[in-house]
């Protein structure tokens, strides 16, 4: 790779709930597309909980409640509780009273507030206020987030002067099916600050073309588009014409998220068991970060031998792992609230699915970005109705067509060097950085 000219770079200031990884789709995609940025160009501030990465970047700041406080007058009960909890906790004696203190109230916390829970703000602390002083930030880079994000975007923007851009990765501004008091309010408050970004920012991305467009529309504004990239060395890789033997491996690798793809999840690994039943040699290998989603995995059918959830896959075990594969799922939720949250989303998934080679069997509804983009382009096979039946008429179809799998696998990897390539899109990408300097 190529060495980066340091002075061509613009110092730029990363303000998001997800850091630089290789576990999350963001955090991936973040990854991939300030690859060879200079390190010392590149801080972050998060309140990330997944542990970051210092390959791309290595200058952190980790915001906490003080940055991110509670509403008035929530803020002030949150500081108690936590401090009366802390003093009963260092007390021995009453350490079983307090931990049945803190179940009670997570339990009505929950009950009362629900997913919405209480809404953040922003503040711009001295020690945050100094550390962005020591950086000298040209630009501000951000996603969208809880509440308290966009506001302490606005407050460093009007602090510092400097240009925002801002990078929506998911169609719901805000996670979907709130719950809670302070359901309606969030969602007011969110769309009022997510509207003054857009008005304010220097340049709008989305994460693909269908949201692009969409946005375009419903903000009125312009937008680029940039997702996940994959290496041009993956992309040389020998054409994958790996023949159907008599085991049958099917693959499933990225986040399961209940608004996203579990219920058709759930769908694909029923299908698996019952043709295992009906005679087929045949597996489905799921991975998944089970730091993040080992609880929502357990709601999986499973059965032992043929359905089976691994830890996720990293590195070049990743694209090998695709590539052995007899068939790739990409499953999407039916329900009317998943298909709002998600219909102009594009997984961090796809352009490495596409890369592999390996036939990819969709499962979801037409409208949405990612089975319209293999309808569109011909690069995946769409099972579009809802039912286990379908499902396995498709599997059974991509296992018996030779010539449908080397059509789609040679179609996907087409696709992949056109619309995915590292050289293409993240020299594009920062030099949408670059001019905004």
């Amino acid at each position: 790779m190529t060495l980066p000219v340091k002075g061509a770079y613009p110092k730029v200031l990363v303000i998001t709930p997800c850091a630089f990884n290789h576990i999350t789709g963001t955090g991936i995609t973040f990854s991939n597309l300030f690859l060879g940025w200079p390190k010392e160009n590149l801080a972050v501030a998060t309140g990330d909980t997944v542990r970051v990465t210092n390959d791309v970047c290595s200058n952190y700041y980790f915001l906490t409640d003080a940055e991110l406080p509670k509403m008035f007058p929530f803020n002030i009960v949150k500081n108690l509780i936590s401090s009366k909890l802390r003093q009963n906790n260092a007390q021995k004696n009453i350490r079983l009273i307090s931990d049945k203190k803190e179940s009670l109230l997570r339990i009505l916390n929950r009950k009362i507030f629900g997913s919405a829970g209480v809404p953040e703000t922003a503040h711009l602390t001295v020690e945050l206020t100094k550390w962005i002083e020591d950086f000298k930030p040209d630009v501000i880079y951000t996603i969208t987030g809880s509440l308290g994000y966009p506001q302490l975007v606005l407050k460093v923007h009007e602090m510092f002067k400097i240009p925002i851009v801002i990078h929506i990765m998911d169609d719901g501004v805000i996670a979907p099916d709130l719950t809670g008091v302070f359901r309606f309010y969030s969602m007011k408050k969110f769309n009022e600050i997510i509207n003054l970004i857009m008005s304010t920012a220097a340049r709008r991305v989305a994460i693909c073309r269908e949201m692009a467009q969409a946005y375009e529309k419903r903000y009125g504004y312009s937008f680029d588009y940039f997702q996940s990239t994959v290496s041009d060395e993956l992309l040389l890789l020998p054409p994958n014409d790996k023949t159907v033997t008599q085991e049958i491996c099917l693959i499933y690798s990225g986040s399961i998220f209940s608004y996203a793809q579990l219920e058709s999840l759930k769908d694909c690994c029923q299908s698996v068991i019952e043709l295992a039943n009906d005679g087929y040699d045949i597996n489905l290998d799921i991975y998944t970060a089970l730091d993040i989603y080992k609880d929502i995995a357990d709601e999986l059918p499973k059965s032992e031998g043929v359905v089976r959830v691994h830890d996720a896959l990293f590195g070049d075990e990743c694209m090998s792992t695709l590539r052995e594969a007899t068939i790739l799922l990409l499953p999407v939720n039916f329900d009317r609230k998943s298909v709002n949250y998600i219909k102009l989303s594009m997984p961090t998934k796809v352009p490495f699915y596409l890369a592999s080679g390996t036939p990819v069997l969709l499962y979801g509804p037409s409208e949405v970005a990612q089975v319209k983009y293999a309808t569109c382009e011909g690069w995946g096979y769409v099972v579009n109705q809802m039912g286990v039946e379908h499902i396995k008429k498709g599997i059974i179809e991509l296992i018996n067509n030779r010539e449908l799998r080397q059509t789609l696998s040679k179609k996907a990897r087409e696709i992949a060097l056109k619309n995915h390539s590292d050289s293409v899109v993240r020299t594009k990408f920062q030099q949408l950085l670059k001019d905004c300097n």
